[in-house]
C-alpha cells in the first residue's frame, strides 16, 4: 500500500467510530505502516532540513507532494550532472555543447535571412550588447 492511500484510510479510521469509539486498534496498526514507509523513505532520500526535530511521518497529501517534487528535483539534478560529466569526459572528441544537445535530442537549425524571428533575435542581441558586431552572430 502506498503513503497516500494509508493517509487516506487514516483520515477514515479517525472518522469512522464504532459504537460511539474511534478503532485505536486499526488506527494504530495505519500508523505503524505510515511510519514503516515513512522511516523507508528517509533511508533512501535523506533529509538534512530537519535537524532539531524529529521526523514526522509523511500522511498528509501536501507533505507527499513536496517530497515528491524534492525527489523529482533529485532526478533532474542527477540528470544534468552525468551529461555534463558525460560532456567534459568527451571533450577532446565532441565540442560540449553539441555532445549536451545530442543528449537532450535538440536540433539546432540555422534561421533564414529576413525572417521574424532572425530579425527579433538579432535586433535582442543587439540591443543587449553593442559590442557584437553583426558578423559574429
Amino acid at each position: 500500500m502506498s503513503l497516500r492511500d494509508l493517509g487516506v484510510e487514516y483520515e477514515h479510521v479517525k472518522q469512522d467510530r464504532v459504537d460511539g469509539e474511534i478503532d485505536y486498534d486499526k488506527l494504530s496498526s495505519v500508523m505503524d505502516e505510515i511510519c514503516e514507509l515513512t522511516n523507508h523513505y528517509y533511508e533512501l532520500v535523506p533529509n538534512t532540513r530537519i535537524t532539531r526535530n524529529a521526523i514526522r511521518p509523511l500522511y498528509r497529501e501536501s507533505n507527499i507532494n513536496t517530497e515528491l517534487l524534492a525527489v523529482n528535483s533529485l532526478l533532474e539534478i542527477e540528470v544534468s550532472l552525468k551529461i555534463l560529466l558525460g560532456a567534459t569526459k568527451n571533450m577532446a572528441i565532441i565540442n560540449p555543447m553539441d555532445y549536451c544537445f545530442n543528449c537532450l535530442n535538440i536540433k539546432l537549425m540555422e534561421l533564414e535571412q529576413g525572417t521574424i524571428e532572425r530579425d527579433a533575435i538579432l535586433t535582442y542581441i543587439q540591443k543587449s550588447d553593442k559590442s557584437i558586431l553583426d558578423h559574429q552572430i
